[in-house]
């Protein structure tokens, strides 16, 4: 049977969680589908895991690369993919029994499909986000996904998409590794005709963890995310959508920051102020920002090295206690 939805998961050292992320695929019901297991040069048992299951289970497809990130692991993916519809799923994450089907029932004759999900943190919080607005227009669907802290959300993890848009057309950038999931999911947008936001009993669980990228310390790849916002503001529209980028470039740049200042990496830190001192408040909104943010961007402005010096001695008073 040719397979309707085609799940695509990068693995990169997931041995914890990994097992019971297959497993949910497996359990789909009332639904075709192929999971593409990529394993992107993991040095755990995530090898062995995947092997495994591929020998045991034809439904799964079984591919190994060398590291090169997340993106370039997705579009090893997209290219295998024979399915109409793609899912991105990371090997950490997990989906109910129902959730592929209750996306697509009465659903298929639209590019877009966005479902409910559920943010699990390793203490052990969970926040549910249902899809309370579903008659939406493009322009209000494309604030949200920029927006980002709301049901819609800019990741992947709650949307369905047709292949037949992405191929040769669209590819994860390489070059980001943070928020590379909103450019995509942005320049999607922009080649397809309709989309149907759907809330159903079933959800998909979005785990953060230590290990995730926005939670963990300073890499070289940190500095992506700065350079993914500069490229969604390419793709702004309206002045709405500049105020809600800008917004997130002023989040970006002060979470970059502070883990800089953690690291005691002058030359990020440097980087982060200067980004930051191009940040005009008038460009800036409470509604997408919140107070804490504009007070710390407030007070990097007036006293940058006064704000360094209290974040460094308030992470080594947490590092004693």
């Amino acid at each position: 049977m040719k397979s309707k939805v085609s799940i695509i998961m990068p693995i990169f050292n997931a041995e914890k969680y990994l097992k019971r992320s297959i497993e949910s695929v497996l359990n789909q019901r009332n639904i075709a589908y192929e999971l593409i297991l990529i394993n992107d040069g993991s040095t755990d048992c995530s090898k062995s895991i995947c092997s495994e299951y591929s020998r045991k289970y034809e439904s799964i497809i079984y591919l190994e690369k060398q590291n090169t990130g997340v993106s370039d692991t997705r579009n090893k993916g997209i290219e295998q993919a024979s399915g109409e519809y793609l899912y991105f799923l990371d090997a950490d994450d997990f989906i109910d029994p129902n959730y592929l089907s209750d996306l697509l029932q009465g659903s298929e004759k639209y590019d877009l499909i966005i479902g409910n999900y559920m943010v699990a943190y390793d203490s052990k919080k969970q926040v549910l986000y249902e899809n309370q607005t579903i008659d939406i227009s493009f322009d209000e669907l494309r604030e949200k996904i920029l927006d980002g802290d709301n049901s819609i959300s800019g990741f992947l993890n709650n949307k369905l998409f047709k292949k037949k848009y992405i191929s040769n057309n669209i590819f994860f950038n390489t070059n980001i590794h943070i928020s590379e999931d909103t450019l995509f999911i942005l320049e999607y947008l922009e080649r397809i005709n309709s989309f149907r936001i759907v809330n159903t009993d079933s959800y998909q669980v979005y785990c953060i963890n230590d290990s995730s990228a926005t939670m963990g310390d300073l890499t070289d790849r940190s500095l992506s995310s700065l350079y993914a916002n500069k490229e969604l503001l390419k793709l702004s529209k309206t002045k709405k959508e500049e105020k809600i980028i800008y917004c997130r470039i002023a989040k970006a740049s002060i979470q970059l920051l502070n883990k800089a200042i953690k690291a005691d990496n002058k030359n990020i830190i440097n980087i982060s102020c200067e980004s930051l001192n191009r940040v005009d408040f008038k460009n800036l909104s409470l509604k997408y920002m919140k107070s804490h943010y504009f007070l710390a961007l407030l007070f990097i402005k007036l006293q940058k090295d006064m704000y360094i010096y209290i974040y460094k001695q308030m992470k080594l008073r947490d590092k004693n206690l």
